[in-house]
């Protein structure tokens, strides 16, 4: 951790909150599958909360793992990839989330709502959608960066190392 650039210490405590977020939203949905109120939603929900919790982990053990210079094995680059076309999918889910929260404002009775104190709970369910989506569209842009950085820094390393042995 500590030769880690501001930029990537950065990065990792955006995933380690992004991680906080989504396993809290991922908590709420489960227990709402129990209520059958509405499954199928919130079965979905579970899944593509489970997806964006896995590609954070893998993102944090990429940083902890293979950054600065060691290669990404065959193994993690093929679950990157896939991990990285899902997620374009996710970023769909999540931003219909964010919109999802803005159009019941409208149909809210703010009135009931602050008498009954459930006001800030609504607040704190469209700020943590908003927070949500932005964060995965940076963990996304910084999971880009992260992976070239590492193949640019094996690859001059490589280089170095075969200058080195012509000398």
């Amino acid at each position: 951790m500590n030769g880690l650039p501001l930029h990537w210490k950065l990065f990792r405590i955006l995933c380690i909150i992004q991680l906080i977020l989504v396993i809290y939203s991922l908590a709420i949905n489960t227990g709402r599958l129990f209520d059958h109120v509405d499954t199928i939603s919130d079965l979905i929900s579970v899944v593509c909360y489970l997806l964006v919790s896995f590609f954070l982990f893998q993102g944090l053990s990429i940083l902890h793992d293979n950054y600065p210079n060691n290669p990404l094995t065959l193994k993690q680059k093929r679950r990157f990839n896939i991990f990285f076309l899902i997620n374009f999918l996710l970023i769909a889910f999540l931003f219909a989330k964010t919109v999802q929260m803005w159009r019941i404002l409208p149909l809210i009775n703010l009135q009931t709502l602050v008498r009954n104190s459930l006001l800030f709970t609504l607040i704190f369910y469209i700020l943590q959608s908003i927070v949500v989506f932005f964060f995965h569209l940076l963990f996304l842009f910084g999971m880009y960066q992260l992976r070239k950085q590492i193949y640019e820094n094996t690859i001059n390393e490589w280089y170095h190392q075969f200058d080195q042995q012509d000398s």
